[in-house]
């Protein structure tokens, strides 16, 4: 399909190859420069992995005081609430969100009723390169300003404006009302929904073609349009976009990682008390609802952000082959011709191994706990569980989906984004050339294999190192958690005859960073692969 990334080779490909005996070649999407690394690619590797190491090797040396040690909470909810509607006089905001509801109408029309050229077809360049990537690097950089230009909550605060001028005649203002949900979210529900959202999001550009079907992706848009309106309507904006808006808390879950590295370096620049992040992952805040609080979706919603990114490269991998003449012995999948069925049931699998992994790897490192002699004794006090360990570390894995989102992406970013200028003068692809420039061409040499080996390297090695310290200061939160209560414990009861105790941050840690190491290794060889070798060899 012609959208596919010029860099989709997760490690799993590599992996799931290894373990079936698969020694063939990875190949790029379509990406055949070659470009020889100046040193092996082992070399590169070996120094990749242990920059990753080192990152974890100087953390015994930072400063872990309870009162400067930073605990990453993503508050989803808070956020969301904090979000208020433009005011009327706010005209730019209010001119900036039209906008954004002009475009989103005029890719549905394109994709309803122009041509079925995906190359020649504005709205599919515009969502899958422009919109989703665009965003996704915008957020990165800027912050979250999707609230601010959303389309569907545009096209919902006009519906409900024209509702409430409309009810207004002959009758009193009921504003409260106009507010209230017609139904509570269902209890237990938690983002589940968002979660699915981006899962689908996934399967429709790689298990089902939409991306080079304009007719369907425009039926996408309908009924997404249609799922999102309904949903606000029956439960609210606010709480919907809270729970079940999967493109709305992928863009929050960027910014807010943004944010959290910039306060970090504020902090490490000008240590303190005032500057510390709020405590507090284990424990929701008070004003959320107690449907919202379920840790295990949200934790499923960022492994679902990984497996949109890593399950490209999968499905466009050697190994894949290998998994789909695997899975076609099955009986349910013998019919299954065009792959749909085998390319979900691959995506579902690929979402529930990372789920796993991370689960395992917070699991071992509650079992870290018991190496402190005096743990058992304040077990229940201190209540750690494997779950809250995965929310708390949660946010560490967010700068790795990030670094792979680029590395993947980059390229396809700046080299067929540069195809919206010419579909902007003839976007139905109708022989337009509204704005003169119909027959703009991209400059393929803007980014070459060279410019994209390095920013992928740079960028795979920095969000594994900064993971590693953001891993950290979470580890240094429960260091003195513990400390702090067995000095209480020693303080009242000074009878006691034990020492004060607590594990070191840097021992907690291990599990993450060993796991981080190895994703950084495959995940360098995988990229280096269809760089380093000819794809006509």
């Amino acid at each position: 399909m012609p959208f596919k990334t010029p860099l989709g080779r997760p490690f799993f490909a590599l992996l799931i190859a290894s373990l079936m005996g698969h020694g063939g070649p990875l190949f790029a999407h379509g990406f055949g420069e070659r470009y020889d690394l100046p040193v092996p690619m082992h070399w590169v590797i070996v120094a990749a992995s242990w920059v990753v190491a080192a990152s974890f090797l100087i953390t015994p040396f930072f400063k872990s005081d309870v009162k400067t040690s930073a605990h990453f909470n993503l508050n989803l909810d808070a956020s969301i609430a904090a979000f208020q509607a433009p005011p009327l006089h706010a005209w730019p905001k209010r001119l900036l969100m039209g906008a954004s509801c002009a475009l989103l109408l005029l890719s549905w029309s394109c994709a309803t009723f122009g041509t079925e050229d995906a190359l020649m077809n504005f709205a599919p360049t515009f969502i899958w390169i422009v919109w989703w990537l665009g965003l996704s690097f915008a957020c990165m950089v800027f912050g979250n300003f999707w609230p601010h230009i959303d389309p569907w909550m545009g096209f919902y605060l006009f519906a409900k404006f024209v509702k409430d001028w409309l009810s207004s005649f002959g009758h009193s203002p009921q504003p409260k009302a106009s507010t209230v949900p017609f139904l509570k979210w269902p209890k237990g529900l938690g983002r589940w929904p968002a979660c699915a959202t981006l899962l689908i999001w996934c399967g429709l550009e790689i298990v089902y073609p939409i991306a080079a079907m304009p007719h369907r992706l425009g039926l996408f848009i309908a009924l997404y349009s249609t799922y999102m309106w309904l949903g606000m309507l029956c439960f609210g904006a606010a709480q919907w976009r809270a729970q079940a808006d999967g493109f709305f808390l992928c863009f929050e879950l960027m910014g807010q990682t943004r944010q959290m590295i910039l306060n970090s370096m504020g902090s490490a620049l000008h240590p303190e008390p005032a500057q510390r992040f709020a405590l507090t992952t284990l424990t929701p805040p008070k004003n959320t609802p107690k449907q919202a609080r379920d840790p295990l979706s949200t934790i499923a919603l960022v492994i679902a952000m990984f497996t949109s990114v890593l399950f490209d490269g999968l499905h466009a991998g050697p190994a894949w082959l290998v998994f789909e003449k695997f899975s076609s012995h099955l009986p349910f999948l013998k019919q299954d011709l065009n792959g749909f069925l085998t390319g979900t049931m691959g995506l579902i699998m690929l979402w529930l191994i990372l789920l796993l992994v991370f689960t395992l790897v917070c699991a071992l490192t509650l079992r870290l706990f018991l190496l402190v002699p005096q743990y058992k004794r304040f077990q229940a006090q201190l209540n750690f569980s494997t779950l809250g360990l995965a929310c708390s570390f949660l946010a560490s894995l967010l700068p790795i989906a990030m670094a792979y989102l680029i590395a993947h992406n980059f390229s396809a970013f700046f080299i067929q984004g540069q195809n919206i200028i010419a579909l902007a003068s003839d976007p139905f692809g109708w022989g337009w050339n509204l704005l003169g420039t119909a027959h703009f061409y991209p400059d393929i040499t803007l980014i070459d294999a060279k410019l994209t080996w390095y920013v992928a390297t740079i960028s795979i090695v920095t969000g594994h190192v900064v993971s590693v310290l953001m891993a950290h200061r979470v580890a240094c939160h429960y260091s003195e958690q513990l400390h702090a209560l067995s000095f209480k414990a020693m303080l009242e009861d000074p009878t006691l005859e034990f020492e004060v105790t607590t594990i070191k941050p840097w021992i907690l840690n291990i599990p993450m960073t060993l796991v981080m190491m190895g994703l950084t290794a495959m995940s360098l060889s995988i990229i280096a692969e269809p760089l380093t070798n000819s794809l006509s060899a």
